[in-house]
């Protein structure tokens, strides 16, 4: 399998940064003919020096960007591509502010969407940040990813030791996933405690792969990634460049 990862990307000090490198490296050990690439989110005036898994790098602050990193990617031989979103990493809030003691929402500008449009290929957005009640501005943005990505996968460390609480769990997943995105999920895994330990600095990461996944419960955020990863296919990866896609792109 070879997998795009659409991420803020290690030396960037970030937690979702940091979570894509352990997940990366979880996702080759769980199956070491997995080929990994990486479009990493970069500040507008940013410059770091990356590793060679670092194939393009996408410059905040516009849509243009991340269309031109789609198009990029359809064009590798990536089979599937795994985003990891954040708001403030694919969008811009406009408008908002205090008026007296009083918060006026303001607009927000969504670059996953036009991201998701322009690629072909399959796309497993991992939300990392899904608000129990959000602004309208924000549930329209959310709704607009899950009606173009492939797949939506939120991460939750809800847990039920009782295996006959499992249907009422399913159940408030799929109730909250309609309160926010307008539609129930096609389906809610649940997997064993431990499956999503966390590392010593705290973060998150996929360690090893469940033998019976429905056994007992904690939804998990990249189980279905994990699971395409099982599939093994021999080939070669296209020749290392990187490429930097801005404004101008």
């Amino acid at each position: 399998m070879r997998v795009a990862f659409v991420s803020t990307y290690p030396p960037r000090r970030c937690g979702i940064a940091t979570f894509t490198a352990d997940l990366i490296g979880a996702v080759r050990e769980a199956d070491h003919t997995t080929q990994c690439r990486v479009a990493a989110i970069d500040e507008r005036n940013s410059v770091r020096a990356y590793g060679s898994e670092v194939r393009w790098r996408i410059k905040q602050g516009s849509a243009l960007p991340y269309r031109a990193a789609a198009r990029e990617i359809d064009r590798s031989n990536a089979e599937i591509v795994c985003v990891q979103h954040e708001f403030g990493l694919y969008g811009l809030w406009k408008g908002g502010g205090f008026v007296g003691d009083h918060w006026i929402e303001g607009m927000y500008e969504d670059h996953l969407t036009p991201f998701l449009e322009e690629l072909k290929k399959p796309a497993l957005v991992n939300m990392h940040t899904v608000l129990p009640d959000p602004s309208p501005a924000i549930r329209e943005a959310a709704r607009a990813i899950a009606e173009t990505a492939h797949g939506l996968v939120v991460m939750a460390e809800t847990e039920e030791s009782n295996p006959s609480g499992q249907p009422a769990l399913k159940a408030r997943a799929q109730e909250a996933a309609t309160h926010i995105v307008g539609g129930p999920p096609d389906e809610v895994v649940l997997v064993q405690p431990g499956t999503v330990p966390k590392t010593r600095l705290g973060h998150w990461s996929m360690k090893y792969l469940p033998s019976t996944p429905d056994e007992l419960p904690i939804p998990l955020g990249c189980l279905a990634l994990a699971e395409f990863s099982n599939r093994r296919i021999d080939s070669t990866v296209d020749a290392q460049t990187t490429t930097t896609l801005d404004d101008t792109s």
